[in-house]
């Protein structure tokens, strides 16, 4: 998305800079790279075989992997 950003001396808020949402809704920011997206990169999650087993260890290591999907 590309925005053009002219100062105009009023108070700067970074709230709405960063989060564009009325800016998408008017028709301000427009998509510049059509059909791209961030790639899927290889990741490693760590634990010792004593953790492994744990309950809060494995929940989070299967939502993880459904979530990678």
């Amino acid at each position: 998305m590309l925005q053009s950003f002219e100062p105009d001396h009023q108070e700067f808020c970074p709230e709405s800079r960063i989060h564009g949402y009325q800016d998408i809704l008017k028709g301000n920011l427009v998509p510049i790279l059509n059909g791209w997206h961030v790639p899927n990169l290889e990741n490693y999650i760590g634990t010792t075989e004593e953790s492994a087993t744990l309950k809060r260890v494995t929940t989070f290591v299967d939502w993880y992997i459904r979530r990678r999907r």
